[in-house]
């Protein structure tokens, strides 16, 4: 059960077939997601609502609890312990505040369709890897998921000056990798201009930074991988030879997508 002790530590499983208690996650008087545990297994994730706010603010709320919840279960927490020990925690600027009555959904099914009515329901259950020494169960993570914050990824944000590259489709740049200097963070940024393309390749970077983050690549190696890659029929690609730039400022780089 998930209120009994943890035989072990690390990770919880990030899908259930159980009953699941759930609080919500607010940002700036909005709810953004919900915190869920397994009221029968030592599972605990998030559902994101997609609604509430741009990508780039869902993925750092989507980082932050992630780590928050890496701690928990480090610590020996139970799935249902880690949901109650940040409830009426003072608001976070990034990963929001949790608070309200914990309530009860019958499966991820009901509280999927409660965070995003409509939409597409749950992805099928996460299938586990064998252990590995000292890191407890490794997830086999599949697709990023915009529900879901069940990746291992660079922060989102930084107050670090940041380096960064353009990236081409064949008609116009559509967005920018960066990677900040002094910390853990990378991302894309797409250009206002690009339009859908944009998304696309946005969407291909940030699966494409999971990767080399779950490889234990630096931002900035990330960044100097990510200039030697081949171009995507969906991703576009780093022109050859292109030098690396500095914006002084995460704020900087975004000036000049967005111009």
């Amino acid at each position: 059960m998930a209120d009994t002790a943890r035989s072990g530590r690390g990770r919880y499983r990030t899908s259930t077939s159980s009953p699941v208690r759930y609080r919500p996650i607010t940002l700036g008087g909005r709810v953004i997601a919900y915190l869920w545990a397994a009221t029968e297994e030592d599972a605990a994730s998030c559902v994101m609502v997609l609604a509430a706010a741009e990508p780039i603010v869902r993925l750092g709320v989507a980082s932050q609890w992630s780590k928050r919840l890496q701690e928990a279960g480090d610590q020996g927490m139970t799935a249902t312990q880690a949901l109650e020990h940040w409830s009426g925690s003072p608001e976070d600027p990034v990963a929001g505040s949790l608070g309200g009555p914990a309530r009860e959904a019958a499966n991820l099914d009901e509280l999927y369709e409660l965070a995003n009515p409509g939409h597409e329901s749950a992805p099928p259950p996460v299938r586990d890897r064998p252990e590995e020494p000292g890191r407890g169960r490794a997830p086999d993570w599949g697709p990023l998921s915009p529900f879901t914050l069940d990746v291992r990824s660079y922060h989102p944000t930084t107050e670090s000056a940041v380096r960064y590259l353009p990236v081409r489709d064949d008609e116009q740049v559509v967005g920018y990798l960066w990677a900040a200097e002094t910390d853990d963070a990378a991302s894309f940024i797409a250009t206002t201009a690009s339009g859908r393309a944009g998304s696309v390749a946005k969407s291909h970077w940030i699966r494409w930074m999971v990767e080399r983050r779950n490889e234990e690549l630096s931002p900035l190696e990330a960044l100097r991988r990510a200039a030697r890659e081949p171009e995507t029929p969906y991703g576009g690609r780093v022109p050859p030879d292109t030098p690396e730039a500095t914006a002084p400022s995460l704020r900087a780089l975004e000036e000049i997508a967005w111009a």
